[in-house]
Parts: C-alpha cells; structure tokens; sequence
C-alpha cells in the first residue's frame, strides 16, 4: 500500500473477509511484513472459488483517516490430469479446440467486433495463432 508512490509505513490495518466455495465465511487480520507490504495466510480446504474482500483502514502523511476495498478471486483446482493432452473433467484437447475455433471464428467475431477488441488491446489474430499452434496435431 502506498500514499504518493511511498509506503503507508505502520500507518493502516489491513483485514480480508472471505466467503469460501460452500458460501461460509471468515475474517483474517493481515500483517504487515514490510512498509506497507500486508500477507495473511489461511488453507483452501474446498475445491471452487474462494471470494476476498480486502479493507484497508489508516491514516494519511497529514493525520487524516482513509478506507480503501478491493474485492479478489482465488480458484483451487483439484483432481486435474498431470497428462498433456488428457481429458480434463470429460472434456478432450479436441473438444476444447473445436469450442475455442468457433468461438474465435469469424461466424462469432464479426469484423466490427474484431475492430473494437483490436482498439482495446486484444489481437483476434495473434489470438487465432496461438489457437493454432496449441490445436495442431504432432
């Protein structure tokens, strides 16, 4: 955490509310190991998506009280092949490639579309190599 690119140095508190895959919750103080570098540590017991809502809460340089949120994902995956090229969850690398060369095709990506991903970053070409490249078959 930082204030004008320094570190909030043992000026803020730091608490993440988590909301596990099963919908439970819970609370972790995070501590500061660093200026303004904040870490707690807590075990993923179940598979899914695990829901963090981080609340910082301080004081700025000048005295005056902050809050700041910021809402993070983490995914814990288990039972995945270790394989290349293994079906993962019933789904085949060729089931995959056929989903993935329609959704990148042009039946879906109509040149407008393309255009307007173009201008926000993504290249629909680079995108269809990469697609090619890992689809190929050895």
């Amino acid at each position: 955490m930082t204030e004008y690119n320094l570190p909030v140095d043992h000026r803020a508190g730091v608490t993440a509310h988590i909301e596990n895959p099963d919908h439970t919750t819970g609370l972790l103080s995070l501590a500061e190991i660093e200026p303004g570098i904040f870490e707690a540590a807590t075990v993923g017991n179940l598979a899914g998506i695990y829901r963090f809502t981080i609340e910082a809460n301080g004081v700025t340089y000048r005295g005056a009280p902050f809050s700041r949120e910021e809402l993070l994902n983490g995914a814990i995956f288990r039972g995945t092949p270790e394989t290349p090229g293994q079906p993962i969850g019933g789904v085949s690398k060729d089931d995959l490639c056929h989903l993935l060369s329609c959704v990148v095709g042009q039946d879906c990506l109509t040149p407008r579309l393309e255009e307007s991903l173009k201008k926000k970053g993504l290249d629909v070409g680079a995108l269809r190599k990469c697609l090619e490249l890992f689809c190929r078959t050895q």
